[in-house]
């Protein structure tokens, strides 16, 4: 082989501490290495996983501005996202993945970065005094954060726990819509609930979205069972200049009498999210889609501090936040756990 590359499988966004709950994300190693972009999309396509993340040594220069995203420091990394068929503007759970390897590594002492690399700087000075670190990406420049403490790196031969991870996004504002706005879209996903949605609203940031809100009296149950018709979602007709890559499905929580509940039963509201547009025809736990639905449930409920609960069949669980920034724009801080499910190399 010409190279090899750390990788991890990892869960995020994961309930209460359970692996194999969350959304799966590859995180792979690259140091200093310049890899073409189609080796990048191979490997991806390779992995088959959600997300494919490839994180490499970068002085910043490599960050792009986006619109609302704010100025940082030069990063010490540059990530960006592959799913199995495109690479990807924006990737929450991705993002999540990398900074707990990341914050692992360094709990552990580890430069298994730099061994590829040679670079210079050990990978546990991305830990500053309140344990935070930023990466440059192709959505700007993402801020992660950690209150762990070194005995709970998350590492497969001996961790048991998970580590929290909290990341700094900026929040996506919505726009209200007309309930008969892209009615063939709607009810090729929500089908029966179709005469139960009660709002619609539309998204650019952090990418085209549309959230349908189906009412209050539909089940949690109901929504888990939803089977949407992917190929006529893809088949819809759509508005010039407010096209979707994925559509939201979300309804305000029922409360759980249990208390002994996990915590999906502590949620303010669910949710499930489908974006076939991009060859994913469900995600399991999104974290950008939680920068929108924060925004909407945040108005909503009147809340600042929530949760949600993404309810595929893997479910997921997020923590939001909403703040503003340095220069007073709008953010929201996205907290989940991880698991570090397997541990390999990649060779090339």
């Amino acid at each position: 082989p010409t190279c090899t590359m750390d990788t991890y499988w990892v869960d995020a966004f994961t309930v209460e501490d359970k692996p194999f709950t969350g959304n799966p994300a590859v995180v792979c190693l690259l140091g200093e290495r310049e890899v073409d972009t189609s080796l990048l999309q191979a490997i991806a396509g390779e992995t088959n996983a959600p997300i494919t993340c490839f994180l490499s040594s970068s002085n910043g220069d490599t960050a792009t501005a986006h619109a609302g995203v704010r100025a940082s420091p030069a990063p010490r990394y540059s990530l960006r996202w592959f799913t199995p068929s495109c690479e990807a503007t924006c990737c929450g759970h991705g993002t999540l993945a990398t900074a707990a390897v990341l914050f692992s590594l360094a709990m552990r002492g580890s430069s298994e970065m730099e061994a590829d690399s040679g670079s210079a700087e050990p990978v546990e000075k991305v830990l500053e005094e309140e344990k935070a670190l930023s990466m440059s990406t192709p959505y700007g420049v993402l801020r992660a954060t950690t209150t762990a403490k070194p005995q709970q790196c998350v590492c497969p031969e001996k961790g048991k726990e998970g580590l929290e991870v909290t990341l700094d996004f900026p929040r996506a504002s919505c726009v209200s819509l007309p309930l008969t706005a892209f009615e063939e879209l709607v009810r090729a996903t929500v089908g029966p609930l179709y005469p139960q949605v009660v709002d619609l609203q539309y998204t650019t940031l952090p990418a085209r979205r549309l959230l349908i809100r189906v009412s209050d009296s539909v089940t949690r149950k109901e929504l888990t069972e939803m089977k949407p018709d992917h190929r006529a979602m893809l088949g819809a007709p759509q508005s010039s200049g407010n096209e979707v890559q994925s559509v939201i499905v979300t309804k305000r929580a029922g409360r759980s009498t249990d208390d002994a509940g996990d915590e999906s039963d502590r949620c303010d509201f669910v949710s499930r999210v489908f974006a076939p547009w991009i060859g994913i025809d469900e995600d399991s736990a999104t974290g950008s889609a939680h920068t929108v639905l924060a925004s909407y449930w945040g108005q909503v409920l009147s809340k600042r501090e929530m949760m949600g609960f993404q309810c595929s069949s893997r479910g997921g669980v997020v923590k939001m936040s909403l703040a503003a920034g340095a220069a007073g724009e709008s953010r929201v801080q996205l907290t989940g756990k991880t698991r570090i499910v397997l541990q390999g190399q990649f060779s090339i």
